[in-house]
């Protein structure tokens, strides 16, 4: 446990750096420390080795785990504005108003 709090603050640190100096850094760094936990449950190493291991497995597929990430909050994205929707037409037939009203107050 104390690595792991170790290499978060440190993930922490160097991300508040690298968006200080410059975004592009900061989204680079903030993907590359994706898989730190896995790093440190699996690999056992201590909290620089750790964030140097995690740029290293993932700056060969940078842009694909960039492409996943992005494509997994899009997704999370539209699933929730679809549960919202279905969940306010919900409550607007609870209220009483009729299917069309709902669908039409919102």
């Amino acid at each position: 446990m104390p690595v792991i709090l170790a290499s978060w603050v440190l993930a922490q640190v160097s991300l508040f750096v690298g968006f200080t100096l410059l975004i592009l850094p900061g989204i680079f760094l903030l993907v590359c420390y994706l898989v730190l936990l896995p790093v440190l449950l699996f690999e056992h190493l201590n909290p620089y080795a750790a964030l140097v291991r995690c740029v290293l497995l993932t700056r060969p597929h940078w842009w694909k785990v960039l492409a996943t990430i992005v494509i997994a909050v899009l997704v999370l994205l539209i699933c929730t504005l679809a549960a919202a929707a279905v969940l306010s037409i919900l409550a607007a037939l609870l209220v009483g108003r009729s299917a069309v009203q709902a669908i039409v107050a919102r």
